[in-house]
C-alpha cells in the first residue's frame, strides 16, 4: 500500500504556505493520536506486567481479578465502572498532554477525581465499626 502524496495547487505564495501549514497541522494531529495510543498501550502493559509479577511473588493471594471484584468476592458493577472511568480519564489526560492541550483546570479535575479521595482516606482513616 502506498502513501498518497498531497498535491497543493495555489495561485499565490501565501496560499501555498497556508495549504502546507494546514496539511502539516493535520499530520501532527494524526501523529499525536498515534503517540497517545502507543503511550497508553505501553502504560497498560507495564501495569499489567507489574501486577502479574506481584501476583506470582506475593504470598497474600492478590489476584488481578481483585481489581474487578467487590468486597464480597463477586463481580462488582461499581468496580468495573471505576476501572473504566480511571482508564478513560487517564487516556484523556495523556492525550491532552501529548497534543499540548492539557490545561491546569483539566489536570486539577483529574487529580481531584483520583488522588484526593485516596489522600483523604489516608488522613482520615477508615471508619471504625460500631461497638456492640
Amino acid at each position: 500500500m502506498t502513501n498518497p502524496s498531497v498535491v497543493v495547487a495555489a495561485s499565490t505564495p501565501d496560499a501555498a504556505v497556508a495549504a502546507v501549514n494546514a496539511a502539516s497541522a493535520a499530520s501532527t494531529l494524526i501523529h499525536g493520536r498515534v503517540i497517545a495510543g502507543i503511550a497508553l498501550a505501553i502504560g497498560l502493559i507495564a501495569i499489567w506486567l507489574s501486577l502479574r509479577r506481584q501476583d506470582k511473588v506475593s504470598a497474600n493471594g492478590y489476584s488481578l481479578v481483585d481489581l474487578l471484584l467487590g468486597d464480597d468476592g463477586r463481580a462488582s458493577k461499581a468496580a468495573h465502572v471505576m476501572f473504566g472511568a480511571f482508564f478513560l480519564t487517564s487516556w484523556v489526560v495523556v492525550y491532552a498532554a501529548l497534543t499540548s492541550k492539557l490545561s491546569d483546570v483539566m489536570f486539577g479535575a483529574y487529580l481531584a477525581a483520583w488522588v484526593a479521595p485516596a489522600v483523604t482516606k489516608l488522613i482520615v482513616g477508615s471508619p471504625k465499626p460500631p461497638a456492640t
